[in-house]
């Protein structure tokens, strides 16, 4: 795999580049989101990556197990790391705004994803039970209609989600780590 040994060894070189690169002395002198004004805040953003998560049944799930509670353990390797940015103070009220937004708007498109589940699955078996007769089968078919749209939505939800939590110039953080 070339100079690394591993994934988890180019995640970890990686998370070191990044560390270095946007260090608290690195900080410019302007906004790093629209590059026209001066720094008057500093935030760090934590990024955090999951290595090869799996699951597993350990001691703990099976004392648990004797105790009526079924379950599993997600085993993985964690690399984070932080970086530091320079906002203006408009851009970093956007910032904040937005990520506010984002939190708002992924618990929305859950829940719509969980109702519209519901609506989709039932609505689907009763419009197969009710084939033979018109009136029902249009209502069921529409109550599933009704669901795969919010299904569709609920996706485009949590897109959008991720869009206004992360800003526009640390997505390239993850698209083009070594630039």
């Amino acid at each position: 795999m070339g100079q690394f040994g591993s994934g988890l060894e180019a995640l970890k070189f990686y998370a070191g580049k990044m560390t270095h690169r946007f260090r608290p002395d690195a900080v410019g002198t302007q906004c790093c989101c629209c590059e026209r004004k001066s720094v008057s805040r500093v935030q760090m953003f934590c990024w955090r990556a999951l290595v090869n998560p799996r699951f597993a049944f350990t001691r703990t799930d099976a004392l648990m197990l004797l105790a009526g509670r079924v379950g599993m353990t997600l085993q993985h390797t964690v690399v984070d790391f932080a970086t530091i940015h320079g906002f203006c103070e408009s851009c970093a009220s956007n910032v904040k705004r937005n990520r506010l937004i984002s939190v708002v708007v992924k618990s929305i498109s859950f829940f719509l994803l969980l109702v519209c589940m519901l609506f989709f699955v039932i609505a689907g078996g009763a419009a197969i039970m009710f084939w033979s007769d018109p009136k029902g089968r249009h209502e069921c078919l529409i109550g599933f209609s009704i669901g795969a749209i919010g299904l569709i939505a609920s996706v485009f939800g949590h897109i959008w989600e991720r869009n206004l939590r992360i800003p526009i110039f640390a997505r390239a953080i993850g698209r083009k780590p070594f630039f």
